[in-house]
C-alpha cells in the first residue's frame, strides 16, 4: 500500500500495515477512499 499511495500516506504510517491518526489529525476523505479503493483491488486479485 506505501508503494501506491507514496507521501500521501507517510505521514501516518506506524508500523507494517498500521496506520495511526488522531481526532485532531484524522485521514483525509479522500485518502481514506484511496485506501479502501487500493483493498479492495487486491482482494478481488486475491492479494493480501
Amino acid at each position: 500500500m506505501k508503494a501506491h499511495l507514496g507521501n500521501e500516506i507517510r505521514p501516518f504510517v506506524a508500523g507494517a500495515g498500521t496506520l495511526q491518526f488522531t481526532a485532531a489529525r484524522p485521514l483525509p476523505d479522500a485518502l481514506v477512499a484511496r485506501i479502501v479503493r487500493l483493498r479492495l483491488e487486491e482482494v478481488a486479485a486475491g492479494q493480501r
